[in-house]
Order: structure tokens, then sequence, then C-alpha cells
């Protein structure tokens, strides 16, 4: 029961994290995200980590449960804009695909818990 715990704690987190990042984003990287599939995601206590397919190639994303918005992505927009510019579309597709993840995942945990 205390891994239950443990992971709805981190899947509470990067919800929050998530959501956070979308908040932040630009309209145009919003609507620009649906271009970049998540290839593989992995939501740990601290940092959502993903890999994304999009635009010329393939990029890694970690979107952290940091109440920042801290994010990072490979990506050559990333790399020219930083930061200050707000979340790159890899990063905004991670977001979004990590908000259905976690929702699906936790939705599981209740129905688990419930007839154990």
């Amino acid at each position: 029961m205390r891994e239950l715990k443990l992971r709805i704690e981190t899947l509470t987190s990067g919800l929050r994290a998530a959501t956070r990042l979308i908040e932040v984003a630009c309209p145009k990287r919003i609507a620009r995200a649906g271009d970049a599939k998540v290839a593989a995601m992995i939501v740990s206590p601290l940092t959502i980590h993903a890999t994304v397919e999009g635009g010329t190639g393939t990029y890694k994303v970690s979107v952290h449960h940091h109440p920042n918005r801290a994010w990072n992505c490979t990506c050559p927009d990333a790399g020219i804009r930083g930061r200050a510019a707000g979340p790159c579309k890899h990063a905004v597709a991670v977001a979004r695909a990590a908000t259905t993840t976690i929702n699906d995942e936790m939705a599981a945990i209740v129905v688990i818990s419930t007839t154990v």
C-alpha cells in the first residue's frame, strides 16, 4: 500500500507540473504541439521524461515537478530561444500526453484500490 501511495504522490506532482507548463505556453506552440509525437514517457518522482518525434528529429524532453515551471528539450528552438520564451512545442506535447497518461493511471489505481 505504501508503494501505491508514493505512486499517487508522484502522479499528482507530475500532473501539476504538466498543467503549469501548458498554462504558460504560447498559443502558437500549443497549436503546433499536435505535430509532435510522444514516443516514450516515464513519470518519475521528480521529472517527466520523454522522447518526442517532431519537426526534423527526435528530441529528449524533461518536465520537472518544481513549482518554477522548469523544462528542458534538446530541440533547436529550445536551444535558440531558451526557456525565457516559454516551452517549445515538444515540451507542450509531453505535458499534454502526461496529463492524459497520468489521469488514466490514476483512474486505474482507483479501480484497483476499490477491488482489493
